[in-house]
């Protein structure tokens, strides 16, 4: 192997070794555009151990809304995501974890669910896309603990027409947590040059 170093040979070998993607396949494998996909049933977001709550009864006092047209039939669906929290002096309760809710309305008032999940030391949370080339915008959903994301995408063709695909699925080795202002102010040097304050 004349002419032929270690060095070479170590560096032959690990950009083989990235270039099959570090190792081999792995469950938290991003494929595609940057994105997990993976087909859902609806039925399967939605743990009918829980029974239907509807935001503002008792016990449901969080809630979030959005009218959009989320399937292109000229008339505004009402989104609504649900906590099992109530508000005191204008704030949320929330405990450890908390099942959570979403439903559409139609514009006659039918209740359509797309997802009723306990959730421990997490939130949920729901954005609208703007339209897509293939059609009406989507419905977010994600899923946030300590230590999982997980974000959903939900197509509302209409009652009889739901599809869910999950986009991302982690778990999390670390969550920033908010830090006191105290701790993050640093004294501000009057005289640069000399580093008094």
């Amino acid at each position: 192997m004349k002419g032929v170093t270690v060095y070479k040979v170590v560096f032959l070998l690990m950009f083989l070794w990235i270039f099959q993607g570090c190792g081999g396949d792995s469950d938290d494998a991003v494929h595609g555009d940057n994105l997990k996909e993976s087909g859902l049933k609806i039925e399967e977001l939605i743990d009918d151990r829980y029974s239907k709550a509807t935001a503002g009864e008792p016990g449901w006092e969080y809630a979030v809304t959005a009218a959009v047209d989320l399937d292109k039939d000229g008339e505004s669906e009402t989104l609504v995501l649900v906590a099992n929290v109530s508000i005191y002096n204008g704030r949320p309760a929330w405990n450890d974890g908390q099942a959570w809710q979403a439903y559409v309305v139609e514009s006659g008032g039918e209740r359509i669910d797309l997802y009723r999940q306990y959730i421990q030391m997490g939130k949920v949370s729901l954005a609208i896309s703007e339209n897509s080339e293939n059609g009406p915008p989507a419905v977010l959903l994600t899923e946030n603990t300590d230590n999982h994301i997980r974000m959903i995408e939900i197509h509302y063709h209409g009652p009889d027409e739901i599809t869910a695909t999950e986009l991302l699925s982690r778990h999390l080795i670390a969550s920033p947590k908010p830090m006191p202002p105290a701790e993050f102010r640093q004294p501000v040097p009057l005289d640069p040059m000399s580093g008094k304050t």
